[in-house]
């Protein structure tokens, strides 16, 4: 009974060994960091922009300088009574990998979500050629190599058809590719999975209208 007993925690030490091994990275990394909620605002342009004003116009109540009125980067709207996009950013270690591979690898799942979107001439949109424009910087450790971080990169994914003022998303990093192409690729020209280890910075996020444009960045408000 005594020798069953352990055997049978040595196996369990050695899983538990098995897995904390995996689990290390060559370089520093929180043990927890699975993404992040955000919601999106419309981008203006800085005040004291030269496009717009040169130099500040006004001043708040307190004495602070500012520009009026607001100059929004895209002609496009939102909807006074349902306006709004998010997006949800999850990172997650998935074996097997979702590209078919046995292996573990990472993987990034991204759902984004807007309602009330308005054409230039405040119907609700229909359009195509709305995208989601993501800068990034990735610190990663490829199997039998050193850790590294990468060059910075901007990628742009193309949004389906926004359909009744309505646009969405999801799409799971790597996914499965067809004869047809995949949704989009992995930026910095890496393979088609990613690292277990693998840590990316999110330097900025943005929603580019049809006309390339920026409609919204992260923030939040209220009214």
């Amino acid at each position: 009974m005594r020798t069953a007993l352990a055997s049978i925690c040595a196996i369990a030490l050695t899983a538990l060994v098995s897995t904390d091994a995996l689990a290390q990275c060559a370089f520093d990394t929180p043990a927890k960091a699975k993404g992040f909620t955000a919601s999106f605002v419309r981008e203006y342009k800085a005040c004291g922009s030269f496009t717009t004003f040169p130099f500040p116009n006004t001043v708040t109540t307190s004495g602070t300088p500012g520009c009026t009125p607001p100059f929004p980067l895209s002609a496009y709207g939102f909807d006074d009574a349902k306006g709004s996009c998010s997006i949800k950013w999850k990172q997650a270690v998935k074996q097997p990998c979702p590209d078919g591979s046995p292996d573990a690898c990472s993987t990034i799942a991204l759902k984004l979500k807007c309602s009330g979107l308005l054409e230039p001439g405040g119907a609700l949109d229909s359009s195509e050629g709305w995208g989601l424009r993501l800068h990034v910087r990735a610190t990663l450790e490829e199997p039998g190599s050193t850790a590294k971080t990468i060059v910075d990169d901007a990628t742009r994914i193309d949004l389906p058809q926004a359909s009744n003022g309505k646009a969405s998303l999801k799409a799971i990093l790597p996914e499965a590719c067809t004869s047809g192409g995949c949704l989009f690729t992995l930026p910095f020209g890496l393979p088609t999975a990613l690292p277990r280890c693998s840590t990316f910075q999110v330097l900025s996020v943005a929603i580019v209208d049809p006309a390339g444009d920026t409609f919204a960045t992260l923030g939040s408000s209220t009214r």
